[in-house]
């Protein structure tokens, strides 16, 4: 101890950094990356999520919106059946279906890439609504659709994530 009771550190180990206590720092900071790189990759994920939660928040104002037009009824959606075996014959909330058929008309090539479907007012009753056909498509949803008719040969993404059952909405004889 010096003589005024305090301990005596030399000025050199004071201003001393050594190599191991350098190494140990970096290999802390390493551990502490490794921790907390799966959390930040949950961040894009969660991201997605609240994207597509955004996405079906705004076309459900779409759909309120319709049936506000429309006294209270839903978009129709009628389906392939032997009640409407033309399904392009009326208009529906949207046009197409996502299995690769094609409505045919102006409209050429596979419905399930065709966004012109979702904002036409003669195919889609929800288009006066909805102008943006980016809100019927999840960013999380990776499907693909080929448009060459040979999967995994010229893939494209999907227009549409959501979809409807035929059994939804008014009777086709009422509209």
């Amino acid at each position: 101890m010096n003589p005024a009771g305090r301990c005596f550190v030399s000025q050199k180990s004071a201003a001393a950094f050594s190599r191991v206590d350098f190494v140990i720092v970096i290999l802390g900071v390493f551990i502490l990356a490794i921790t907390f790189l799966p959390a930040l990759a949950s961040v894009h994920v969660n991201t997605q999520a609240g994207q597509c939660l955004d996405n079906l928040r705004q076309l459900t104002a779409g759909w309120w919106m319709y049936a506000n037009d429309n006294e209270g009824k839903l978009g129709p959606n009628r389906g392939l059946f032997p009640a409407n075996p033309d399904y392009n014959a009326y208009p529906k909330w949207v046009a197409g279906n996502m299995n690769g058929g094609s409505v045919g008309g102006p409209y050429t090539g596979i419905d399930a890439t065709n966004t012109a479907l979702l904002i036409d007012p003669n195919y889609s009753q929800l288009a006066a609504c909805v102008k943006n056909p980016a809100l019927y498509h999840c960013p999380a949803d990776q499907s693909t659709w080929s448009t060459s008719g040979t999967p995994g040969s010229n893939e494209v993404a999907r227009v549409r994530s959501y979809s409807m059952s035929q059994a939804v909405g008014p009777d086709p004889m009422e509209v």
